[in-house]
């Protein structure tokens, strides 16, 4: 069946279902390797997987009617196990649709199923092509170089199973949205699932006996008997770049179950997120993860405070001070936090002193493990609280029921993670976060390594959710996090649940405000603010703590790289956010090693650049960065390239000016940042409105003229 939209044709084999060609008037985007339509992993009694594939059928039918292709299999792998799916091409949106579903007559419970993967050619741009493929980890970024992604066991592709480590597309967690992009200057694939009931599902790029693939793998949730997969995977063509790509994926989110109440409806948010406060994080203990947990200068808790209030006179706005290692119990060690280090009293008297200078309390957590050891605290033990909540039959297990450390983190905890479906683990979040939001505080990042708001696999037969995991383990984090926020509203407070690596779409009403984390895609690739050009309307985040920047960045190589990355937080419609390192100065990152690199030498030129981008926030830039929908960008000329360089001496790309632009209440604006220290120019190629205060007023910039951003500070641009 050969099926046309535009000037983009899609061949698929009649008698397989297979995708033969996907091409437009440039070139040919598949690599001709016959991967099977589908591949379906199977769980033995023993808990070992076995696999079959369409290619493996008893036999083959198909019936075609019009552009619609329909092909049934039966006995695949020579099993009880029979499939169907269907194919056809969409009038309303000129996409090529896929769906399946099956009969599973064997005993062994379905783990996953890989429907609908595209195999692709290896031609990115450093490896030896000209292509780039777009994926939707975290915020969303560009993978040019596929050899640099699969050097560290840490980005490298991963299979699904229960230890998977979440460093791609798993979706809702990692994976924030459903789609991907393959795209060079001849064209590109859209590649995605339209589903908004948030079935787990992995979206990823794997490497591929001939070149590359961009995968769909559904979790079923341990389905015996009849399954229908219930949404579509969908291809289809496209010119220009990621944003073009965004722009097919926004069209349908906008209509669907999935899209959030827009943040201008949204009564239940907290006033203080109107005034875009700028985040300053610090720790209680130690200088960074491991090591020596020493109080440092901001403990007691009340001499945080003064350093905290002394720099929202330096912002002139209102800060939120979001402290770690201020658990009583040990740094990073789930699930309890309380009472803070040092007792209650000190750390609530910080709270009313912070909010008596306008100013905010927040902490972060780390998400809903069970910590056995703390390498940090080694007097940390919670054996009577293992016995007391039964925590043997809430740790989530393997499919040959094991009880493996997936939580342990190198040189911080040893840890199991906890299936959220148990009612004893909601039971425990929910009281830690009211003893939090009973504090005065105003955010508590609870489902910090949690991220995009889920969980870790469980295979349980004993938790009263399906044998394997599947769209359960979403609903049971809602549950849980729907639990937290009735317990903090019961208590009259306002105070906001977050998660690291911002919130997956199905997360965004739980979780409205988070860590972004954008910085995870500097280890192989290339961020792009993909999130907010999706959610921006719906969820405002900040940029995190930067952790990562330590491992995957040249510190002091490129010492811009600081600049940089609050320059791109801002330009993606983020709030601000600082790491203190000692005595209150900013440092690079989280984690970063202050006694090896020191801190950045140009404090005050940082502080006050802080300063000059978050006034747009609070003057006339509010509307678009706090409200606005983002917008493909102009082109602007004149501007040079950065080079963001990596510790293996690779590096990610970027423009020397960082530039987006926003849409609200039928208004256009476009925000350009210098990030340099020295002064840097660009011209517009149509005549525009330059703002270079933020509390300005215009004037009028003819087409090409010359405009000159001073350091460290941002223009807008209008029509």
């Amino acid at each position: 069946m050969k099926v046309q939209t535009g000037d983009f044709s899609i061949q698929i084999e009649d008698r397989t279902g297979v995708l033969l060609s996907v091409k437009n008037q440039n070139r040919e985007f598949l690599s001709g390797e016959k991967l099977a339509a589908l591949t379906v992993s199977l769980l033995r009694e023993d808990g070992e997987q076995e696999r079959i594939s369409s290619h493996e059928a008893e036999a083959v039918e198909s019936v075609r009617e019009g552009n619609t292709l329909t092909v049934r299999y039966t006995g695949i792998g020579h099993r009880a196990f029979d499939a169907e799916i269907r194919l056809w091409l969409e009038e309303g949106d000129g996409l090529l649709h896929r769906t399946m579903s099956f009969d599973n007559r064997t005993e062994m419970p379905v783990e996953w199923v890989d429907f609908g993967t595209m195999p692709i050619p290896l031609d990115l741009r450093y490896n030896g092509g000209d292509s780039v493929i777009y994926t939707s980890f975290t915020e969303g970024g560009l993978i040019e170089n596929i050899t640099l992604r699969e050097k560290y066991m840490g980005t490298k592709y991963c299979d699904l199973s229960y230890t998977y480590r979440g460093m791609g597309g798993l979706y809702p967690r990692t994976g924030h949205m459903q789609f991907m992009a393959y795209y060079s200057e001849a064209g590109g694939i859209y590649f995605a699932t339209h589903d908004e009931a948030y079935h787990l599902k992995l979206l990823e790029v794997r490497p591929t006996e001939e070149g590359l693939c961009l995968e769909h793998r559904v979790m079923p949730g341990g389905v015996l008997g009849k399954w229908e997969m219930g949404y579509d995977v969908v291809i289809g063509g496209f010119y220009g770049d990621w944003y073009d790509a965004a722009d097919i994926y926004r069209s349908w989110f906008e209509k669907s179950a999935l899209r959030p109440m827009p943040l201008r409806e949204n009564k239940s948010l907290p006033a203080w997120m109107d005034d875009s406060p700028v985040i300053i994080i610090y720790p209680i203990r130690g200088g960074k993860d491991t090591g020596d947990m020493t109080p440092n200068c901001y403990y007691p808790f009340e001499e945080g405070v003064k350093y905290i209030n002394a720099i929202s006179e330096k912002l002139d706005c209102r800060v939120m001070a979001l402290m770690m290692h201020w658990e009583g119990t040990a740094p990073w060690a789930p699930p309890f936090v309380w009472p803070p280090y040092g007792g209650e009293e000190g750390f609530k008297k910080a709270v009313r002193m912070l909010h008596e200078k306008g100013n905010l309390a927040g902490v972060y957590c780390s998400g809903i493990g069970w910590t056995t050891e703390s390498w940090l605290v080694p007097e940390y033990n919670t054996d009577k609280a293992y016995e007391e909540y039964g925590i043997e039959n809430c740790i989530c297990r393997s499919p040959k029921e094991e009880l493996l450390e997936t939580s342990t983190l190198d040189g911080i905890r040893k840890a199991y993670s906890l299936c959220p479906a148990h009612d004893a683990v909601s039971d425990i979040v929910a009281q830690e976060i009211e003893k939090i939001a009973e504090s005065g505080c105003d955010y508590c990042q609870f489902f910090d390594q949690n991220w995009g708001g889920n969980a870790k696999f469980c295979y349980s037969g004993n938790h009263g959710h399906p044998a394997t995991p599947g769209k359960w383990l979403t609903e049971a984090m809602l549950g849980m996090q729907e639990k937290g926020n009735a317990r903090i509203r019961a208590l009259g407070s306002e105070m906001l649940l977050g998660t690291e690596s911002a919130a997956a779409e199905s997360f965004i009403g739980q979780l409205p405000f988070n860590d972004l984390r954008f910085i995870k895609w500097y280890y192989y690739g290339t961020p792009v603010p993909a999130y907010s050009y999706i959610t921006h309307e719906y969820t405002n985040n900040f940029a995190g703590n930067f952790c990562g920047a330590a491992h995957s960045l040249d510190i002091l190589g490129n010492p811009s790289n600081l600049a940089f990355t609050i320059g791109y937080a801002f330009a993606a419609g983020n709030m601000l956010s600082v790491v203190l390192g000692k005595n209150g100065q900013i440092h690079w990152a989280w984690c970063v090693d202050e006694d090896e690199v020191g801190v950045p030498k140009n404090q005050e030129e940082l502080w006050q650049y802080v300063a000059n981008l978050n006034a747009w926030r609070r003057g006339i830039g509010k509307k678009f960065l706090r409200f606005g929908r983002m917008e493909k960008p102009e082109k602007l000329g004149g501007i040079g390239t950065y080079k963001l360089v990596r510790k293996d001496g690779t590096y990610a790309e970027f423009t020397e000016l960082l530039h987006t632009k926003w849409s609200c209440d039928g208004e256009k604006a476009q925000f350009v940042v210098n990030f340099h220290d020295t002064e840097k120019s660009f011209y517009a190629e149509k005549d525009i409105w330059l703002y270079d205060e933020p509390n300005g007023t215009a004037h009028a910039v003819k087409a090409k003229d010359i405009i000159s951003i001073k350091p460290f500070s941002a223009v807008m641009l209008t029509d």
